[in-house]
């Protein structure tokens, strides 16, 4: 699925692409393609080796979002530029908003390489710390009233009006603990070794 959607989008962004707009050239396709390709074929080395390895899901998964965050991007890329008021512009934009996993999975990846379990249990606050600010993260980007589209901002499609500045702190409060995270993950690999 995570090599599918990540064809999709190279796909969709080499289709229908007018000579004066910015396309998906051949060195994003082919980064697109390696970024996706290589975690989802060692994740799929490890699953038929150690199916139960945690290690190998975490790096389906992490290929899958990142796939389906890319072509959802493309996808609305494209229906909004033909229609702004397009609803499913409006919903690949809502998921393309999700630009967070390019740092959850990882971060994951971090915290349990490579037995799939934490270094020891006092790790396990700041796994707690990076499952919040990372799954508040991404809650609050789908909470934005509006969202950033190609030709200006996009109604958000679930209908949810929350007041900017209360999105925009909870946003912060959460990317504050996620950064806090990424270091603790880097702790945590050199704790490893």
């Amino acid at each position: 699925a995570a090599v599918g959607a990540a064809v999709l989008a190279v796909v969709a962004g080499a289709v229908d692409v007018p000579l004066d707009a910015d396309g998906l050239n051949a060195v994003d396709a082919v980064a697109l393609l390696v970024g996706v390709g290589a975690p989802t074929a060692v994740g799929l080395f490890l699953i038929l080796r150690r199916p139960r390895t945690l290690v190998a899901w975490i790096l389906l998964a992490g290929a899958l979002s990142v796939a389906l965050v890319m072509a959802a991007f493309i996808v609305a890329e494209r229906a909004l530029r033909d229609d702004p008021d397009s609803a499913l512009g409006a919903w690949a934009l809502l998921v393309a908003q999700e630009w967070l996993v390019l740092f959850a999975w990882p971060l994951a990846l971090a915290y349990c390489y490579p037995d799939g379990r934490l270094p020891s249990a006092r790790w396990k606050p700041l796994a707690v710390l990076a499952l919040t600010s990372c799954g508040g993260a991404m809650l609050v980007l789908l909470a934005q009233a509006t969202l950033d589209g190609p030709k200006g901002e996009v109604p958000n499609p679930l209908g949810i009006d929350i007041e900017a500045p209360v999105v925009v702190g909870l946003f912060w409060a959460c990317w504050i603990g996620v950064l806090i995270s990424l270091a603790g993950g880097v702790l945590a690999l050199r704790a490893r070794y």
